[in-house]
């Protein structure tokens, strides 16, 4: 975080890589930087590193910022090369209600398989145990940020040496607000836009932590226990150094009502049935 807390100064002529991790609130910082870092490059969401190779491939990249589904290997892939130091920015969330977000998001009209998707999972329970232990999504947000599976102090190096920091979905604002800063772009407060919001999931409505079996929840954990170090870790920070989003404190006291409401009527249900 030394970067991020002003701590190590920014060069102004480097060139700013936005990591976006799937299901990370990735849409609304690319949204942002996209305002502020001109000329940029939105990296085709399908062949984000193919078309970052295209870009670069024995010349320099001129532009001030490249988005998009590139993982941190491919940025810097065989044979790259730039005069320019890059720096990352990327967020992370809570890796369990990452693919909480993913699977009600796959079910939803918004996904152009949704249903497909549904027959194939009808439950989280069926989605998480389908990719369980599977070496390319364990840990999947560490390996995109660095390519490191298991090793904590690999990440830790990777993060120290590339990036700007790191922040959650709640402190959106305050971590956009420090990056345009450090770089000379503005002065003044971030406002994060509201995108991509879920649309109506067709088949049942959206699941949440209570609806995941216990014993899958502990397989779960067991097999991503580096992105949950790296998210607690990253939470603490945020928590004693940054300011938290207004809003996104609100949506969590709502999350919070909602899953006691949900454990309220399950408990309900269950007495009903004895």
């Amino acid at each position: 975080m030394n970067r991020l807390d002003g701590a190590e100064p920014i060069d102004p002529s480097c060139l700013i890589a936005h990591i976006h991790i799937p299901k990370t609130a990735g849409m609304a910082v690319q949204t942002v930087l996209k305002e502020h870092f001109e000329p940029h490059t939105h990296l085709q969401w399908n062949k984000a590193a193919e078309n970052w190779k295209e870009l670069t491939d024995g010349k320099e990249y001129s532009g001030s910022l490249i988005t998009g589904h590139l993982p941190f290997p491919q940025l810097f892939y065989p044979g790259f090369s730039s005069e320019r130091p890059i720096y990352c920015v990327s967020v992370i969330r809570d890796p369990l209600q990452r693919v909480i977000s993913l699977y009600n998001y796959n079910r939803s009209l918004r996904h152009p398989n949704h249903e497909r998707f549904s027959a194939r999972f009808p439950s989280i329970d069926d989605f998480i145990k389908a990719k369980s232990g599977k070496d390319n999504v364990r840990n999947q947000q560490a390996v995109w940020l660095c390519g490191s599976r298991t090793n904590p102090d690999v990440l830790c190096e990777v993060l120290n040496a590339h990036y700007i920091g790191l922040t959650t979905q709640g402190y959106l604002a305050d971590y956009l607000t420090k990056v345009l800063k450090l770089c000379g772009k503005t002065a003044g407060e971030v406002t994060v836009p509201t995108v991509n919001t879920l649309q109506k999931i067709k088949s049942g409505g959206a699941v949440g932590r209570d609806d995941i079996d216990p014993v899958v929840l502990e397989k779960f954990f067991q097999d991503n226990w580096l992105d949950d170090l790296l998210y607690k870790t990253v939470s603490e920070h945020l928590e004693r150094n940054a300011t938290p989003d207004t809003e996104m404190t609100a949506q969590g006291v709502r999350q919070v009502r909602k899953s006691t409401l949900a454990r309220v009527k399950q408990t309900v249900k269950r007495l009903l049935r004895n």
